[in-house]
């Protein structure tokens, strides 16, 4: 790969960031010596990737396969609201692979019943299936046509969405179409399988500087580190699949129209677990 972030494209980046040559996310990056930050995995990627002027959800996405947590994190906190759902599916996987599983668990509950978050976590397939680039292409565009038909069928705009999704801690909201509603939540397939890959991570980000203390043992351990590798991989691929599909990999050179502020619900909540009261919560 050339060593100059011109002349590199965004299938050679994302062949270097990906399995067989780096590892999904699972466990946290490790920090160079003397500093809370995680480096970049690949440095010289780093510009490399802001070159190519992505849609912002595609962007961030490559920073967090590049483990740049502090360029996702830049990025991502303009999309922390409906209805940018994708920026809040990567808020979870950020958070998820900075080792905040709290915070990671919060985000996916938000999107509970939305298009992304059942179409990476509920349907059907592994790994070899989501490296299939044809395939996994498919199987988002299917998944994305019927989500704005759901859409188109019960009259939701995106104005509709926000405003459901601010009033989701109502108690008698029942409707399950509001994304992130306890009825989403209890209806939604991906949910269950999403916080249960996020109870496994935190079991072995628990015995990351033990890992002989793991149930098991270390070989356990190990074999267990794979699995979530995959699963992660499979997690990533998708989310990479959906966006690409509705977004596409052209230039985005101004990008300021795909930003969603901060929702009313999701403002009043970030005071609150910033400020004290209801715990920390980072966003």
């Amino acid at each position: 790969m050339s060593s100059s972030s011109n002349t590199q494209s965004y299938s050679s980046i994302l062949a270097a960031l990906l399995p067989p040559n780096t590892a999904a996310p699972v466990l946290p990056p490790p920090s160079p010596p003397h500093s809370q930050k995680p480096r970049a995995t690949n440095p010289d990627l780093v510009s490399a990737i802001a070159s190519l002027e992505l849609h912002p959800v595609l962007e961030t996405l490559l920073h967090i396969l590049n483990g740049d947590l502090a360029s996702a994190h830049f990025l991502v906190r303009h999309m922390q609201s409906p209805p940018a759902w994708e920026g809040m599916a990567l808020h979870a996987l950020l958070h998820r692979y900075e080792g905040h599983i709290s915070n990671s668990r919060a985000w996916y509950t938000d999107i509970a019943g939305c298009g992304v978050l059942e179409y990476i976590w509920a349907e059907k397939g592994d790994v070899d299936a989501a490296r299939d680039p044809a395939a996994v292409h498919k199987m988002a565009r299917k998944a994305i046509d019927a989500d704005d038909k759901a859409k188109e069928e019960a009259g939701l705009s995106d104005k509709d969405a926000e405003a459901k999704h601010s009033a989701q801690n109502n108690a008698d909201d029942k409707d399950a179409t509001a994304v992130g509603t306890t009825a989403a939540q209890e209806k939604s397939k991906g949910l269950p399988k999403a916080t249960a890959f996020l109870d496994r991570v935190a079991a072995v980000q628990g015995a990351a500087t033990a890992p002989h203390k793991f149930d098991g043992g270390a070989e356990a351990y190990e074999q267990e580190i794979q699995d979530l590798q995959r699963i992660s991989e499979t997690e990533c691929r998708r989310l990479l699949a959906w966006c690409e599909v509705k977004y596409g990999t052209e230039k985005l050179v101004d990008a300021r129209s795909e930003y969603a502020p901060m929702s009313e619900k999701i403002s009043e909540m970030a005071t609150k677990q910033v400020m004290g009261g209801e715990g920390w919560r980072q966003f």
